[in-house]
This record gives structure tokens, C-alpha cells and sequence, in this order.
């Protein structure tokens, strides 16, 4: 116990070896024997022997208790390499539901409600650790009893707890804000031992809350500040020079883990088979069952694709046909649909990869599964869906705008673009965490979309520095694509004199109202005489050498999607590795 600040979350980090971002030395004491052994050293046995509760821990929503509680049964005897059957596995976990009261919602999703903060106080001890940690006092009444049945030394901290649960513990460790305990033994023992330095419980006050008060500094004033460290520093003094000092003894660490035992190549390769299924299961459950996501994420592609197709095709695209005037809009129609793909599967990607990612990094540590296997399983659970939310998108932004190019071979491009993006949001919540990603994802997407213009004022940012950043651009590729199978090979409609007739002023306004005040200029450098070196080439191959892309070709830009694709899976996979802490 302690007051706010006083170190009680980072002593449980230490002794769970939770410890990232801190710097940890000193002795690690075993049983009242030290061992004269780096604590950086003794982390593997800690990691083995020690289980953590965090106070705001995270599950994956869409799994119900029993379901969560059998895939980490599973995980774990797939892992020791012996053979457990599932009636085994189900047997325990059915056990630990009712030891731990959770019967009532085994089959409810973790998600739904409170049922998540009810799951995950409870959840961990299936783990079967010697030594469990939680940062809360939720449920420890009903709890402690099921501890006590399963051998396990619980350590937990508490703020201001009722008089009743304070009772329920064997041992107090009262920290203070100095960073130093005040008291550490039975928990009898604390108010006689206050009561013999002069501070006794009043009568009919909760012990907890007056020890907590004890050692707690007066922010109030200068002089109740002053007066308060005083207090809580003899506190601490008298507590020292009442121990004794520990003896460090030189001492094997063992560790009461089973020894390993030779496993052949092919039961490692069923095991890694194994490792994969489960983790696949879990991720086609969490995007399978989340129902009210997908929906919402259907309607906004459908709703962005309509709108972009009313914008931009039906006034010029469909009535005119294929024309020099409506190259302009064909462009857009192009560019809006590869910046909405790319931006919606990317952000989608990256923020459930940053709820996951909790989960993840807990689960890595204690060997339940490599980070490839994660990665291979997120990747062949979520990109069929990212994939046909781009193909919906793209099909009805294709028969709205009356575009010339083939449907099948536009959707294509578009389910390209999406899962590239999607593994670039993967790689990008890999190599940061929490608001950096967040914030990091916004920038990139900008810059691709600048280096990655079309058109006679982007042709020349292909050079110098921006170089590698244009040819990394998603935007570029997709949009090579998607121009080189609307305009290569292609000769205009003869209906530019009809076109002609048409009411200056309106077609000005309309420009001017959409916002492409060079469309004039722009057109009339397509639609300009034929020079020699114009002589062989189509009206679409002539639109492609003004965009700046003479040499755009559909395969070649897939391909490049696909290889930028591939490249953010390692990224993502070398990211995952090097921030995950490893025990």
C-alpha cells in the first residue's frame, strides 16, 4: 500500500520483470536466501515464474471468456511440447472459470459491457504461475480463496481499500513517496509497530486509510509539506534500523521449470502449424464477428463512391464519352479513388493494430508465438476484407463515373492499393506506439500523396531527394495502373464540336466551382497539333506522356504494389521484433 506516486505499480513491474523503459540493478532475494546474480540475468526465471495482472490490461473484444481462456491453454501446451489433448485443455479451463466465478459470462464476449473489466482481473491465473501480481483490489475477497486452492502467492497492490479486504491479506508492504518502504511484515504488526513510535489508530477508523494518511505528504502548504516529509522520513529511519540486514549467500538460480527435452523437426513443424491455426482462428473470430464494423465500413466505401462518381463522372464522363475535355475529370476520378483506398485502409489497420498490440506484447514474451506467425495470421485473416471493401468501392465508382477502362483489371488495382496500405499501417504501428503512430500516419499518407500527383505540374518531382519517397508512394503505382488502363492505346470520340457549342460561361463556372482553374491550359496542350516526334502514338498515349508517365504500364505497376506490400510486412515483422520485449 502507499499513497499516490509512492512506486507501488513499478515495484509489481520489477517483480514481474515488466521493467521496459526502466533502469533495475540490485539483489534479487529468493525465500530469505540472496542471490548474488544480475537481476538483468534473472529475468528469464522471473518471466517463467511470475504472472502480471495489469490494472487497464487489454483482450481481444470479440472473444467470448471461454474462448479467450482455451486459445492461451492451447498456446501454452502446444508450446511445452507435450501431448495434451483438447479434453485435458478443456477440462482445466472449465476449472479456472469456475474457481475464478466466471461462469456466469463464459460465454459472453469479453467486449460486451463490463464484462471486459470483469474478465481480465480474473482471467490470468489459467497460466498456472507461482507468484501472481495485480495492481487492484477488484474481487480480491472471492478471488483470494481460488489462489489459495491453486498454491499461488498473490501480490497486489491496494489504495484506500475497506477495512474488510485489508484484512484478508497476510503481509503489508507500506511504501512511501520518498521511494522507501515504512514497513514491510505481517500485517498485525503494522499498527503495533506505528503505535510504538507514537502514532497510534484512532478508534473505529479504518487501519488502511490511517497508515495511508501516515505516510502521505501535505501539498497544501510550505510548511505542511516540510512537516510531512519530517514525519514520513523518521518513519522510514525507524523502520530500517529495526531490520536486520539480509545476507547475500552464492547460490545456483534454479528454476522450476520442466528441462527441455529434443523435439524432431517434424513435431516442431506440427507444433508451428498449430501455433499458426490458433492464431488464425483468433483473428478471423475478432474480424468475423464484429459485424456492426463491417457494416459501417461497407457504407462508408459505397457512400464515398457515389459521391465521387457524381462529382466527377456523369456530367462529362458518360454523356460525352471519351473526349480530349474530360480527360481532366477522368484524372480525378482516378487520383480520389486511390487516396480514399489508401487512407481508409491504412487508418483502419493501424488503429486496430494499436488495440491488439497490448495483447501482443504480453503474449510475445512468454513464448506463445513468434512475431511472423502473428503477422502471417492478421495478414490472411484481414486483408481478404480490406481487399473486397476496395473491390465494392471500386466497383461502383467505376459504373457511376463511366469510366472506359475494364472493371475486373480497376478493381484489381484498388484491392492492390488497399492491402499494401493496410501492411504499410501494420508496419507503421510496429516500429511506434499509442499517439505516435497516430500521428505519424497522417504525414506519410500526405507526403505519398504529393510526390505521388499526376499530371504536368507533379511530372517534375520525380528527381533529387524525392526520388526514394516517390518510388515508396502506394499512390504512384495505383494510379500508373489504373491511368495506363484508362488512357494507353485509346483515340478520342469525334465530339469535341458538339462540346464546342456548349455555353462558355457555364463550362468556366463549373470549373472554377470544382476547383481546376487549369483544365483550360491543360486541355488545350493534349488537344494541340501533332508534332513529328507525336507521329504513331494514340490520343490516350499522348494523355499519358503530358501526365508525365510515358512509360506508365499496368502489370509493371502491380508488381511494384506487390513488392511494396512485401516490404512493409518485413518492416512491420522487423519493428514487431525489435520493440517487443523478449524474456
Amino acid at each position: 500500500m502507499g499513497p499516490s506516486g509512492c512506486g507501488k505499480t513499478t515495484f509489481l513491474d520489477v517483480l514481474s520483470s515488466s521493467v521496459n523503459g526502466l533502469s533495475v540493478d540490485g539483489q534479487v532475494y529468493i525465500e530469505e536466501m540472496g542471490v548474488n546474480k544480475s537481476f538483468l540475468n534473472y529475468l528469464p526465471l522471473l518471466r517463467k515464474q511470475v504472472g502480471f495482472v495489469h490494472q487497464d490490461d487489454s483482450l481481444f473484444s470479440m472473444l467470448t471468456v471461454q474462448e479467450t481462456l482455451t486459445l492461451i491453454a492451447s498456446l501454452k501446451a502446444v508450446n511445452s511440447g507435450l501431448e495434451v489433448s483438447q479434453l485435458s485443455i478443456e477440462s482445466a479451463v472449465n476449472d479456472t472459470i469456475h474457481l475464478l466465478g466466471l461462469a456466469a459470462v463464459a460465454d459472453s464476449l469479453v467486449g460486451v459491457g463490463g464484462i471486459n473489466d470483469h474478465v481480465k482481473k480474473k482471467s490470468r491465473p489459467v497460466k498456472n504461475r507461482r507468484v501472481k501480481g495485480s495492481s487492484k483490489s477488484y474481487q480480491y475477497r472471492s478471488s483470494k480463496g481460488s489462489v489459495r486452492i491453486s498454491g499461488v502467492a498473490t501480490v497486489c497492490t491496494l489504495h484506500q481499500p475497506r477495512s474488510s479486504i485489508f484484512e484478508l491479506f497476510d503481509s503489508l508492504l507500506l511504501l512511501t513517496p520518498l521511494g522507501r518502504p515504512a514497513f514491510y511484515g505481517p500485517r498485525e504488526a503494522a499498527l503495533p509497530h506505528f503505535a510504538a513510535l507514537g502514532y497510534e489508530c484512532p478508534f473505529l477508523t479504518n487501519p488502511a486509510e490511517f497508515l495511508i494518511d501516515l505516510v502521505s505528504l501535505d501539498l497544501d502548504s510550505r510548511e505542511g509539506l516540510a512537516a510531512s516529509k519530517k514525519r514520513v522520513r523518521g518513519l522510514v529511519e525507524a523502520f530500517e534500523a529495526s531490520q536486520a540486514p539480509l545476507k547475500a549467500v552464492s547460490i545456483p538460480l534454479r528454476s522450476h521449470a520442466r528441462p527441455s527435452r529434443w523435439r524432431s523437426p517434424l513435431r516442431l513443424c506440427v507444433a508451428s502449424v498449430g501455433r499458426f491455426g490458433l492464431l488464425l482462428r483468433r483473428a478471423l473470430t475478432q474480424v468475423l464477428r464484429d459485424s456492426a464494423v463491417n457494416t459501417d465500413r461497407m457504407a462508408v466505401y459505397a457512400s464515398l463512391a457515389l459521391l465521387v462518381g457524381n462529382v466527377y463522372g456523369p456530367a462529362t464522363l458518360i454523356k460525352a464519352g471519351f473526349t480530349a475535355e474530360s480527360v481532366s475529370n477522368r484524372v480525378n476520378v482516378i487520383a480520389n479513388a486511390a487516396i480514399n483506398v489508401a487512407m481508409l485502409s491504412m487508418i483502419k489497420t493501424l488503429q486496430v493494430y494499436q488495440r491488439e498490440r497490448v495483447v501482443v506484447d504480453r503474449e510475445r514474451p512468454q513464448g506463445l508465438y513468434s512475431a511472423g506467425k502473428y503477422l502471417l495470421a492478421k495478414a490472411c485473416a484481414e486483408l481478404p476484407g480490406d481487399a473486397l471493401a476496395a473491390a465494392v468501392f471500386g466497383a461502383l465508382l467505376h459504373r457511376q463515373a463511366g469510366l472506359h477502362c475494364h472493371m475486373d483489371r480497376f478493381v484489381l488495382v484498388l484491392s492492390l492499393l488497399s492491402g499494401t496500405c493496410s501492411s504499410l499501417g501494420l508496419a507503421l504501428g510496429a516500429l511506434f506506439k499509442g499517439d505516435v503512430a497516430l500521428a505519424a500516419e497522417p504525414a506519410l499518407m500526405v507526403m505519398y500523396v504529393v510526390v505521388g500527383s499526376v499530371g504536368p505540374a507533379g511530372s517534375g518531382a520525380s528527381g533529387g531527394a524525392l526520388r526514394p519517397l516517390k518510388t515508396l508512394s502506394p499512390m504512384k503505382w495505383a494510379c500508373r495502373a489504373m491511368l495506363a488502363e484508362e488512357f494507353k492505346g485509346q483515340q478520342f470520340d469525334d465530339t469535341r464540336s458538339r462540346l464546342a457549342r456548349q455555353d462558355i460561361g457555364s463550362r468556366m463556372a463549373r470549373c472554377l466551382q470544382r476547383g481546376f482553374q487549369c483544365v483550360a491550359g491543360f486541355v488545350q496542350q493534349i488537344t494541340s497539333k501533332r508534332t513529328a516526334s507525336d507521329e504513331g502514338r494514340t490520343d490516350g498515349d499522348r494523355v499519358l506522356c503530358k501526365l508525365g508517365i510515358p512509360r506508365a504500364d499496368y502489370a509493371s505497376s502491380n508488381k511494384a504494389l506487390i513488392a511494396l506490400f512485401l516490404g512493409h510486412v518485413l518492416v512491420a515483422l522487423v519493428g514487431l521484433v525489435m520493440s517487443t520485449p523478449t524474456g
